[in-house]
């Protein structure tokens, strides 16, 4: 099928673009093409445009009106909706339930109100009841102590005893003294030291070395003046022979004063060890005599010592047979006491622990007796406060309940209303939304149509331009007027078909996706790289990923997609 036989509806031109918004005219090949020269074909592209553009008008504006009476009955609608407060009914389901309560408590008694002390009245089980009569005869009856102190006549039966150690004799009466009369064995000892010389008393001092060093000083100085003279002028060769002289008789002086120390030194030495041998022989000799002294007195104390211990050990057996036979006859004497003692206690001990039992056992029947009674007592008040309790648990229990129960009720008749109310509410508000809706989508429409009316009558415009244009071409080209307009037809078809400048993804820029069609393609917002093919965002897809029969290669080398073969609308967003 050729390109002339082919009809294409100018609006197609708009297909894919904004509303408002017309392509860039330097991007319309069919400008292009008229520019390039269109002579003998005029008639054909002005009679078939021109009657499809005004078939196009004739249906835009048969649709604006059914848009428009469409659109009306919507705002009708909507105007008229009237609102229900499904919430202004309810009533209050908690205003009939009791809120008034008798104390159940009220008429309870005090259970244990009204008992008696069980151990009034009694008395002592160490006190007896008795009978007598009084000074006027009359009979009376008293309490006296039952019992009797068992230890009342009791016997000292230590009374009496003696002391067995009265009349002993002092067996050390009488004994000497043995140590009296004995000699001092150190008496007459003579002082071994005493006498004794000192062998350092004669001892001199040697000057001749004090001398020897005054003659050197003296030398020293003799020199020194010397020197000085032999430097004013005077011959130094006897000088120096007077001072190698002095320097000799020095040094022999020296010598000698040498001698005299060693001597001196040796007989320091000589005096040392001959002190020293008579202090060793003289020590020795008061050693011995001491010694000798010391003997005697221990030979003396020990013939003493034995004799006193003699008469002391005679002394100490006399006393110590004296003391056995005393200790003895008190010892028996003690045993006999305290065998009558334990006899004695023995026997009243029995009596007052007979006497102990038996209170005790009286002190526990009547302690037994008042436990009894003051249990049986206390059981009787605590089962009866129990039973009192109990009754008064199951009344609060039973009224809780009855509570409880009408609160359910009350909240479930609550819930219930509130449930739908809010149900009917919601319903309410879903209808009003969906006239919003659709008064919003027949506006859409009216505003389509509207749209597509003006594009009806400036496409009609247009052609009257065109064809202004094209009587003023050169009719020279009539043998190219099949290729050029072929060329042309075809470039603005597929310029209209493609939604604008092209889908290729190599223009756009900002690729998301955000959504996908009924179909399953892709459907995305994007950016033009170069404005003047569109400003702002698009919706649109990818000619890479739909069908190939809606891709459309362009004579720039990019792709252009017809979007009347697609469920997408290309747009602006």
């Amino acid at each position: 099928m050729s390109n002339k036989n082919k009809k294409v509806s100018p609006l197609k031109h708009y297909e894919g673009t904004p509303a408002g918004q017309h392509p860039h005219p330097h991007d319309n090949p069919f400008d292009e093409a008229v520019q390039q020269g269109m002579e003998d074909d005029k008639d054909y592209l002005m009679q078939t445009g021109a009657s499809s553009n005004q078939q196009q008008i004739a249906n835009a504006l048969a649709n604006q009106n059914a848009m428009q009476t469409q659109a009306d009955a919507s705002y009708d609608a909507f105007a008229n909706t009237t609102f229900t407060n499904f919430f202004g009914d309810l009533e209050n389901p908690y205003a009939g339930i009791q809120t008034e309560f008798d104390n159940l408590g009220a008429g309870y008694q005090n259970v244990t109100d009204g008992m008696q002390n069980v151990t009034q009245g009694m008395t002592s089980v160490m006190d007896e009841t008795y009978t007598y009569f009084d000074r006027s005869g009359a009979k009376r009856t008293g309490t006296r102590p039952k019992y009797q102190n068992v230890y009342a006549d009791a016997k000292n039966v230590f009374a009496g005893a003696r002391n067995t150690f009265a009349g002993m004799s002092n067996a050390y009466e009488g004994l000497q003294n043995q140590f009296a009369g004995m000699e001092n064995a150190y008496a007459g000892l003579e002082n071994q030291y005493e006498g004794m010389e000192n062998r350092y008393e004669d001892m001199t001092v040697d000057m001749r070395a004090a001398d020897f060093q005054a003659q050197q000083g003296q030398q020293q100085r003799a020199n020194i003046m010397q020197g000085l003279r032999g430097a004013a002028g005077s011959s130094g060769v006897a000088g120096l022979a007077q001072a190698m002289a002095g320097q000799g008789q020095l040094q022999a002086q020296q010598q000698a004063a040498g001698i005299a120390q060693q001597e001196r030194q040796n007989r320091m030495m000589a005096a040392q060890e001959g002190s020293r041998i008579d202090m060793t022989q003289r020590g020795e000799a008061s050693r011995l005599a001491s010694q000798a002294a010391a003997g005697t007195m221990q030979n003396q104390a020990m013939m003493r010592q034995g004799a006193a211990q003699l008469q002391s050990q005679q002394a100490q057996a006399a006393m110590a047979n004296q003391m056995a036979s005393r200790q003895g006859e008190m010892q028996a004497q003690q045993m006999r006491m305290q065998g009558a003692a334990q006899q004695q206690q023995m026997i009243l001990g029995g009596a007052q622990t007979l006497q102990n039992q038996t209170i005790g056992a009286a002190q526990t029947l009547q302690s037994q007796q008042i436990a009894a009674a003051q249990s049986l007592q206390g059981i009787e008040a605590q089962s009866a406060m129990q039973n009192q309790q109990m009754q008064f648990q199951g009344a609060t229990n039973a009224q809780q309940n009855a509570i409880a129960q009408n609160n359910l009720i009350a909240q479930g008749a609550w819930a219930a209303d509130m449930a739908a109310a809010q149900g009917a509410m919601d319903i309410q508000g879903m209808e009003f939304g969906q006239q919003s809706t659709l008064l919003g989508i027949d506006y859409a429409n009216l505003a389509g149509a509207n749209e597509a009316v003006q594009m009806g009558y400036a496409n009609e415009l247009a052609y009257a331009g065109l064809e202004q244009g094209v009587n003023m071409q050169n009719s020279a080209n009539n043998a190219n007027k099949s290729s050029w307009f072929d060329k042309a037809l075809q470039a603005y078809t597929v310029y209209s078909l493609s939604g604008g400048p092209g889908s290729d993804r190599r223009l756009k820029k900002n690729i998301n996706k955000i959504g996908e069609s009924p179909s399953g393609l892709n459907i995305y917002s994007f950016e033009y790289k170069d404005s003047k093919y569109g400003k702002g965002l698009f919706q649109g897809v990818m000619s890479d990923e739909i069908p190939q029969e809606a891709v459309i290669q362009m004579d720039n080398g990019y792709d252009a997609v017809d979007y009347s073969k697609l469920d997408v609308e290309f747009k602006q967003i």
